[in-house]
């Protein structure tokens, strides 16, 4: 039998290291052992020992094919543990338990209460963010269900508005600004000696007021031990349904104590109107050009024409008395722009509904962004091993009057279609 090289006896030192550092690390974890500082630190000398593996080999792969499929399972040992190291990052840090902390602070409370006859210590949970990177611990010899991260829910909307306006911040609870209302008279030339027209205006205050809004959700503690990602999917389930209230509210918040004021409650915005124009086989395209016009007549310049998924299908399959496909000039092939406009869907919107916009008028200011709370002393809470969950913000939705023709509201598109007509 050929000696050893020593590079071979070197190679073979450094695998049976990293084996063993592995099985230490996998037997840990079986037993629910570490955290993601633990396994942080477990898995550098291993990550470093396995680049070392691959620097030796280099360029002899096909030369030592046995020793090179030694070092493919030992990479595909430590690959499964760094995915586990992903799955902590994923979920943040490890938050101490309530015991944890309760033995730590114990004899702090037990010092209060004989002085004081009664006692009160702050456990990290119960008031902070959530912090609640807890991972699901696979133990003893009994095979054990793979359950996959997360929680399964139907598809739900984007939302709408919330990308197509501009956003802000502010320090107040009232936004304020002058806003002309009646002009009077306008420059012109005149002759030698003749007096110059007089010009004036009046002007009015606006404002709007910054809303509160939230939700409470309720949690069993026993959720957090079983559901992987858990933190991942509270966030997105409350900051996703407290945007499509927000996104709902921009749009049509009628402006009461508690609700915005949404774009179609504006005063003077644009209702479609076609006096001017009469077309021959009107369309939707035919409608949604009188629109923009509408709006780039007030001397706005529209930014996007937004509808619900059926209607941009109907635009799409409209063909003429031919039975060719109705593609006019400011379409695109594809039908997603009009005008130079891109069309965006979204089932907020009504069926029949089309509204053209200038969305850099709007501004959503934020006083507050979304904030997120945790807590097991609301209610009876603390009894029944329940925490309470608040997330809210708080912001206004800033239009001055004198954009409201920035917007161009379509309410039936049938109906515009046949006014576009030309009567008989």
């Amino acid at each position: 039998m050929a000696e050893k090289s020593k590079e071979d006896i070197l190679f073979e030192k450094i695998q049976g290291e990293i084996s063993t550092e592995v099985e230490k690390i996998k037997s840990e974890l079986e037993k629910g052992k570490l955290t993601k500082d633990d396994l942080t630190t477990a898995m550098q000398p291993v990550n470093d020992k396995v680049k070392q593996l691959e620097e030796m080999l280099g360029e002899k792969k096909e030369d030592s094919q046995p020793v090179y499929k030694m070092a493919e399972d030992i990479q595909a040992q430590v690959d499964k543990l760094n995915e586990k190291l992903e799955a902590f990052n994923h979920t943040g840090k490890q938050a101490e338990t309530f015991a944890d902390q309760l033995i730590q602070k114990a004899p702090d409370l037990v010092s209060q209460y004989n002085e004081k006859k009664h006692g009160k210590i702050e456990l990290n949970l119960k008031t902070s963010p959530i912090d609640m990177g807890l991972t699901t611990a696979i133990t003893g010899q009994i095979p054990q269900a793979e359950r996959e991260p997360g929680i399964a829910h139907e598809p739900k909307r984007q939302p709408l508005l919330l990308s197509l306006i501009r956003t802000g911040t502010t320090n107040s609870n009232k936004l304020e600004w002058i806003e002309k209302e009646t002009e009077l008279g306008e420059p012109a030339f005149k002759a030698e000696f003749e007096s110059y027209p007089k010009r004036s205006w009046k002007s009015k205050v606006a404002s709007t007021d910054v809303k509160k809004l939230g939700v409470l959700a309720e949690y069993s503690k026993e959720i957090l031990e079983d559901v992987d990602y858990f933190q991942a999917e509270l966030r997105r389930d409350l900051v996703e349904q407290l945007q499509f209230v927000l996104d709902k509210n921009i749009l049509e918040g009628d402006g009461n104590s508690d609700d915005l004021v949404g774009i179609k409650e504006l005063d003077d915005t644009l209702t479609w109107d076609n006096d001017d124009f009469q077309v021959a086989n009107p369309s939707l395209y035919d409608v949604i050009a009188v629109g923009v016009n509408q709006v780039e007549t007030a001397h706005h310049n529209p930014s996007v024409i937004m509808m619900h998924p059926k209607t941009a299908m109907t635009m799409k399959l409209t063909k003429d008395d031919n039975n060719n496909y109705v593609m006019p000039p400011f379409a695109a092939a594809n039908g997603v722009r009009v005008e130079g406009l891109p069309v965006v869907t979204n089932t907020l919107m009504g069926e029949k509904e089309i509204i053209i916009m200038d969305g850099s008028v709007a501004q959503l200011v934020w006083k507050r962004n979304w904030t997120i709370d945790i807590s097991d002393s609301h209610g009876e809470n603390f009894d029944k091993d329940v925490l309470a969950v608040r997330l809210s913000g708080r912001a206004a939705l800033k239009i001055k009057g004198t954009d409201a023709k920035a917007f161009c509201i379509l309410s039936d598109y049938d109906t515009a279609i046949t006014a576009l007509t030309p009567s008989s």
